[in-house]
């Protein structure tokens, strides 16, 4: 028996755990990186350089978005915790 054929007998259980994990993600995190995905996105574009105002916020507001995810990551698991 090989990881496909044990992946294949488990394909329904894991398609289930992965939409939840997604689900949850969008929940409780998107708002935090939504944003961040956006300006990676940008940076990448060899057609339209990064402006001032992207780089500010690039070293400005995104790591303090980064903290509002910690946050939400701690509540996250806090919540998890007191379910146990």
């Amino acid at each position: 028996m090989d990881i496909q054929d044990v992946y294949a007998s488990h394909k329904e259980d894991i398609d289930s755990v992965t939409g939840w994990v997604n689900e949850e993600y969008q929940r409780c995190f998107e708002e935090h990186f939504a944003p961040v995905r956006g300006l990676y996105t940008r940076m990448k574009s060899a057609s339209h350089p990064a402006t001032d105002a992207e780089l500010e916020r690039i070293l400005t507001e995104i790591p303090l978005e980064m903290f509002a995810a910690a946050e939400a990551l701690s509540q996250y698991k806090l919540a998890k915790a007191v379910l146990k």
